[in-house]
């Protein structure tokens, strides 16, 4: 799961078309299945 969770944030950073979708995925898990609601608020 780490090594997914790296891909998102590389192309919520890097990628020009896949950004909206990394960070909308990015805020989804780590609400939903991190519960981690803070790192979520970064993508948000």
């Amino acid at each position: 799961m780490e090594i997914g969770l790296k891909e998102l944030k590389s192309a919520a950073i890097n990628s020009v078309v896949l950004r909206a979708e990394s960070y909308f995925l990015l805020t989804w898990i780590y609400v939903n299945f991190e519960n981690n609601y803070p790192e979520a608020l970064v993508y948000s």
